[in-house]
């Protein structure tokens, strides 16, 4: 199969399932709650339905920067208050 990219993510990827069995895929973790982008691509390459062509290091605002967002929002919050 040919490289295919995620649409907004920029992600490379090979399909290793139908296209069916990825659509069903994501609208079962959809019915589950609100994945993000990265969470929906990570389980489709963990679970095999996909595999990813980079360096393997995604990331996302919400898995790698929450805390820092956090932190820096306390600190705000809190001069703000001063």
């Amino acid at each position: 199969m040919r490289a295919r990219y995620v649409k907004y993510g920029g992600v490379k990827f090979v399909p290793r399932a139908p296209r069916e069995s990825i659509d069903r895929y994501i609208r079962e973790m959809s019915e589950k709650g609100n994945p993000s982008l990265y969470e929906v691509v990570r389980n489709l390459e963990r679970d095999g339905l996909i595999s990813i062509i980079n360096d393997g290091d995604l990331m996302t605002s919400d898995t790698r920067f929450r805390e820092l967002m956090l932190r820096e929002y306390a600190q705000y919050s809190k001069r703000e208050t001063e």
